[in-house]
């Protein structure tokens, strides 16, 4: 038995001595192909807003402040001196605010309807411990430091303002209207004398439109106080003659025919226009004044009875249909005894 064994095991590793002693053939690695597969970046599409290049801003014009105080020399503002015939530091509140005294009340007359409606021949003086009396020669007026800070080097802030005598600041304001509205409204007693836009031409119409007014600057010059209704209107004596805009009217106010507020109508003091007014008779006493008023109620239809009626005291025609022997007739002087109307500050 172990013979067979070792037998086994001889012939076993004869045939391992054999096989390591044959060459082998030469063997060949052969590579297989690689397919790579390579990601390409995904490409995002990215809208860029250009934005415009913004028109550069108008130039505005250097301020003419030379043009703005000769303006303001000839307005109402820079001259409206009480006229002297009693005391006025009440009146002052809206006439020269830097004279204003905070304490100063109307009290018995005389008070400031007696200053305004002036009959006396001397002026009155004002019972003891109630208003001063102000000279001329130290009414300040409504100067561009009750509308505008200035500074002491002389100036002008452009941003509208309000001076307040009582709390000795100033009031910022949001709009001009707002500015005019501190002296030019009032609720009922009418001593800051109510101007009241409206009437059936303009009523609930302000600033709805291109040609509706939203200011009152949009009217009026801020300095000057100057307008004319033919600043939007246009020339009608030529452009709307049929709707009774013809020659003889050239020397009426605007606002005289298409006032709506009921004020009378007839020529002013040096009688170059005819304008309209009214009578005010002064809580004092003393016979009516007939004062000069500029309407803002105003209306677009126009009566010719308004002017034209029998017997009217400005002896003008009634209404008739003009001939060729009989044309339209031309206002005239007022008859003798009718009060011709003075303009108001």
């Amino acid at each position: 038995m172990k013979k067979i064994v070792f037998v086994c095991l001889l012939f076993t590793t004869a045939l391992l001595l054999f096989a390591c002693a044959t060459p082998t053939p030469e063997t060949k690695i052969v590579e297989k192909e690689k397919t790579v597969i390579v990601e390409k970046p995904v490409e995002k599409v990215v809208t860029v807003i250009v934005q415009p290049t913004k028109a550069p801003e108008p130039t505005k014009p250097p301020v003419d402040l030379k043009a703005i105080e000769a303006a303001y020399k000839l307005s109402s503002h820079s001259n409206n001196y009480g006229e002297g015939r009693g005391p006025n530091t009440y009146c002052a509140r809206c006439h020269s605010p830097r004279n204003w005294d905070p304490k100063a009340v109307p009290g018995p007359a005389p008070n400031c309807m007696a200053c305004k409606f002036p009959f006396d021949k001397e002026v009155r003086k004002p019972p003891p411990n109630t208003n001063v009396f102000i000279e001329q020669k130290d009414w300040k007026n409504i100067g561009c430091d009750v509308c505008h800070q200035v500074s002491a080097n002389g100036v002008v802030d452009p941003k509208p303002v309000v001076w307040n005598q009582a709390t000795g600041k100033y009031d910022s304001v949001a709009t001009t209207t707002e500015l005019c509205e501190k002296c030019h409204t009032d609720s009922l007693g009418g001593s800051k004398h109510k101007i009241a836009m409206g009437g059936p031409a303009h009523t609930g119409q302000i600033g709805l439109t291109a040609k509706r007014p939203s200011e009152c600057t949009d009217c009026h010059d801020p300095h000057s106080q100057k307008a004319a209704c033919t600043n939007c209107h246009g020339d009608v004596f030529k452009t709307k003659p049929n709707a009774g805009h013809i020659a003889v009217h050239a020397r009426i106010a605007c606002d005289a025919c298409h006032d709506a507020s009921g004020l009378m109508v007839g020529p002013n003091a040096d009688k170059t226009m005819w304008v309209a007014f009214q009578m005010t008779t002064s809580p004092a006493g003393g016979p009516p004044t007939a004062s000069q008023v500029t309407s803002h109620v105003l209306q677009k239809s126009v009566a010719c009875t308004r002017c034209h009626y029998d017997n009217n005291p400005n002896k003008l025609r009634s209404m008739v249909t003009p001939t060729a022997t009989r044309p339209p007739t031309t206002p005239t002087a007022p008859a003798a005894g009718t009060p011709a109307a003075t303009p108001t500050r």
